[in-house]
């Protein structure tokens, strides 16, 4: 059986998947922005939450296909996993903005420095359980087209879907982040109002996760 259709679907699928999901790119982008964090510092993030998010649907997809369980279930797992991200960006945007909103406040009275953002380890581990909620919504379904492939080219599709995925996802990020950091586009922005902004384009991310699982 001719494997090529399926390698040439996962590149598809893994690319477009990630386009039209906010939560692989928008959080990463506000939160490396607001707290510069250097580039080999967001490149090193992005792939290890890339990672965790494809493995974990890699996971579910197995459980799935071991136990005959059936593409509907797996959907509502998927589903229910999307609704649990959604409101979890929400919640935390919410947070970081009244966070940042009181360092601006103090920043305008004192040094903002008596009001520190979240430890970057938090803020590491959020992003990374984010990662691990967030639905790979195409891969279950290629998962179980692809099956009947040989154990080879089945684990291959599912590597080029990840990799697909881990790439695009490097490619906004990081190409937003130099847009920034270059000034290509002037947008000037108070270093104490940055994490209020940050944490909206958050909880922004978190409700259009709600509006796309409509």
């Amino acid at each position: 059986m001719d494997s090529g259709p399926y390698f040439f679907s996962a590149v598809i699928l893994g690319f477009s998947h990630t386009i039209f999901s906010p939560d692989h790119y928008v959080p990463f982008i506000a939160l490396a922005k607001a707290n510069r964090w250097s580039f080999p510092k967001s490149f090193l993030l992005i792939v290890v939450c890339g990672t965790a998010h494809v493995f974990s649907s890699v996971l579910i997809g197995w459980w799935g296909l071991k136990f005959l369980v059936s593409l509907q279930d797996l959907q509502f797992i998927d589903s229910f996993r999307e609704a649990i991200l959604a409101w979890a960006l929400i919640c935390f945007g919410l947070l970081y903005v009244l966070r940042g909103m009181k360092r601006t406040w103090q920043g305008r009275r004192r040094s903002v420095s008596s009001n520190p953002v979240p430890p970057a380890g938090f803020l590491q581990g959020f992003l990374i359980s984010i990662a691990l909620l967030g639905p790979c919504e195409p891969l279950i379904p290629l998962m179980g087209f692809s099956q009947q492939l040989p154990p080879f080219s089945f684990a291959g599709i599912v590597a080029v879907f990840g990799l697909t995925t881990v790439f695009t996802m490097l490619g906004i990020v990081l190409t937003t982040l130099t847009v920034f950091r270059w000034n290509i586009v002037k947008i000037r922005i108070r270093d104490t109002s940055s994490h209020a902004l940050a944490g909206g384009a958050v909880v922004l991310c978190g409700l259009a996760v709600c509006f796309l699982a409509q």
